[in-house]
């Protein structure tokens, strides 16, 4: 395509957006009706054997309508001059991977589920017609300037049973690929989107791309080995992440989650965690000012202790002791009277004389102020004060 262009009588090219070794992507403006559209034309060699095999998958993945919110169908698709293009909506944005090389570090919880939900949400549209996207990557993620997320480029997309490309052939981005893209390509099915949305989540919630950039050879190899922990990558992540991912990452296909919803609600548990309880007397709270068991207010705005990576208390206010049966019940680390607690316009921690006993800054704790910069064991489990910014 070149600047200027008029394809299909209708399709006026104003400029080229991305280019690869598939396809043009250009931004034109529909002389019909005035809009901006995506077009998005077929780059294959006709000499090449390969090419009426790269025709029927192109025309075929523009055929496709899913009706759903986080796919964009497309507009129209069609062949001029032997130009094979498709015509989309146009989204004005940033895919994921530029929001991912601005942000340079992790996302939030919520940024993760605003970004992936929406993106599971089309993939199990997608799965449910029966075809596999085999290359969901961060560059095929777009967000726009509204915040709606949609799911792109089905170019190289195929349905099982029936595919459109040669046995042995690579289809995908090595880097964001399922282990079995690289061994038998045309016979993957859902999971390997999964496995690649799994990637994804991994790169967002540690500010880590799990696999860095590489020759073919090395990413085969790394594809076939379990990623590191998350928890080792960003101290802090809760356990119930590595557990996600060592599910969603398997290599082993029926380790992983079966399809998109599965997938996500996994996902959802992983990252909000156990609920959060009452420091005072171990009941499960919510966002209310006091606890509905023990009728105790809490402190500030939502002051919270952290046991390890899995456990959260909120602080309540007053003077009273907790312990095993309030805090871990199945933990015989921590005894059944462990800890201490005063609180009221500051926060004291006090040691009951526990078999493993609570320091604060490395010292038997005595009734000594804490914040958010302590450093709290209880026993051998490190503990973090949270206090909310005002």
């Amino acid at each position: 395509m070149l600047i200027g262009q008029l394809i299909n009588h209708r399709y006026r090219v104003v400029d080229i957006l991305a280019t690869g070794g598939q396809g043009v992507v250009a931004l034109a403006t529909d002389e019909h009706t005035h809009e901006q559209v995506a077009v998005k034309s077929l780059t294959s060699d006709p000499t090449l054997a390969t090419h009426d095999r790269d025709v029927a998958r192109f025309m075929w993945a523009g055929s496709q309508r899913f009706n759903t919110a986080s796919v964009l169908d497309p507009i129209e698709c069609g062949e001029d001059g032997g130009l094979h293009y498709c015509v989309y909506p146009y989204v004005e944005g940033l895919d994921l991977g530029e929001m991912m090389t601005r942000r340079a570090g992790r996302f939030t919880n919520d940024e993760i589920l605003g970004v992936i939900g929406p993106v599971a949400g089309g993939l199990h549209a997608i799965h449910e017609g029966g075809i596999v996207h085999r290359d969901v990557k961060p560059a095929n993620i777009m967000i726009s300037a509204t915040g709606a997320v949609y799911v792109l480029d089905l170019g190289i997309c195929t349905q099982p049973g029936r595919p459109l490309t040669s046995a042995g052939s690579l289809i995908g981005t090595p880097q964001w690929m399922a282990p079995e893209q690289f061994d038998a390509p045309s016979s993957v099915d859902r999971r390997a989107d999964l496995y690649a949305l799994g990637l994804i989540v991994y790169a967002m919630a540690t500010g880590v791309v799990p696999r860095p950039q590489a020759d073919y050879d090395e990413l085969r190899r790394i594809a076939n080995t379990p990623v590191p922990r998350a928890s080792s990558m960003c101290p802090g992540l809760p356990s119930s992440l590595d557990r996600f991912f060592a599910s969603a990452l398997a290599v082993d296909l029926p380790l992983r989650p079966h399809d998109a919803p599965g997938f996500m609600s996994e996902l959802s548990r992983a990252l909000t965690g156990p609920p959060v309880r009452c420091l005072a007397c171990g009941a499960r709270v919510s966002d209310s000012d006091s606890c509905t068991a023990c009728r105790r207010a809490f402190h500030g705005s939502g002051t919270v202790l952290r046991l390890g990576t899995d456990h959260r208390y909120r602080v309540a206010v007053g003077s009273y002791t907790t312990g095993r049966r309030q805090l871990c019940p199945d933990d015989l680390r921590v005894s059944r009277s462990q800890l201490g607690v005063e609180c009221g316009s500051e926060i004291r921690f006090s040691d009951c004389g526990a078999v493993n006993p609570t320091r604060v800054g490395g010292l038997v704790a005595s009734r000594s102020i804490v914040n958010a910069s302590s450093t709290i064991r209880l026993g051998a489990i490190e503990c973090q004060l949270e206090v909310p910014r005002t």
